[in-house]
């Protein structure tokens, strides 16, 4: 039986955004891009990964010398510095400890006469998993040391995923902070979690969850995503 999840769906975006990305990466080198027709889509990928990891150590940077600048303008202003740095800290800007759970996902092995797509981790699996914390009560989650920010897409590029600017390949594992005591069994509640873990059993697909003492998602390290906001 073949897993019924909207693969065709999931390849028609896919296929649009990775037209979208070449289209850009055309306009924006045209000597590279056009003069190279033999270079691959996953050479194309690569060199975009590696673009979006320099600006992503620039954009750290100057995140720095910003933070730098906007303490010493605080000077003995301790409640409002207070105040700033808890909302920093819901935004997801600083790394959040406590306990939690982590979670693993991974490819399956294809028996002969198998289909592919069907042992293979694919975005909406990973989508599942982070919803699935989410609705639990967790107050963080990473994955693969990526921070998952409310405004954070989980894409596909091939068989691979798109997170934050960066690309990720299987094996996926998430990280989660909750102060929540049923944290785990609502968790394995949760609708899209029992609908994976099933399919996983079936399919013979990697997934296993750990609650632990002390979990550690990192902070988001980039531009913040949101330039302006309302209070509802």
């Amino acid at each position: 039986m073949a897993r019924s999840r909207g693969v065709v769906f999931i390849s028609a975006v896919c296929t649009a955004f990775l037209a979208v990305t070449i289209a850009v990466n055309v306009s924006r080198s045209p000597s590279e891009s056009r003069g190279s027709e033999s270079q691959n889509l996953n050479e194309l990928i690569e060199d975009a990964s590696r673009d979006v990891d320099q600006l992503r150590r620039d954009v750290v940077e100057l995140s720095q010398q910003l933070e730098a600048i906007r303490d010493s303008g605080l000077g003995e202003n301790v409640e409002m510095g207070e105040e700033l740095m808890d909302a920093r800290r819901v935004a997801g800007f600083e790394a959040a400890t406590g306990e939690g759970l982590v979670v693993n996902l991974d490819d399956g092995e294809v028996p002969a006469g198998g289909n592919p797509n069907d042992y293979v981790i694919h975005s909406q699996d990973v989508q599942a998993i982070a919803n699935g914390l989410w609705s639990a009560g967790a107050e963080a989650v990473s994955v693969n040391g990526e921070r998952v920010l409310p405004t954070t897409a989980l894409l596909c590029v091939g068989n691979t995923l798109l997170i934050n600017g960066s690309v990720h390949a299987p094996p996926y594992e998430f990280a989660a902070v909750s102060a929540a005591e049923d944290f785990l069994d609502r968790f394995d509640a949760d609708p899209l979690v029992t609908d994976f873990a099933s399919i996983a059993r079936q399919f013979g697909l990697g997934y296993s969850r750990t609650a632990r003492s002390e979990v550690v998602v990192p902070a988001f390290e980039g531009l913040a995503p949101i330039r302006i906001a309302e209070p509802t």
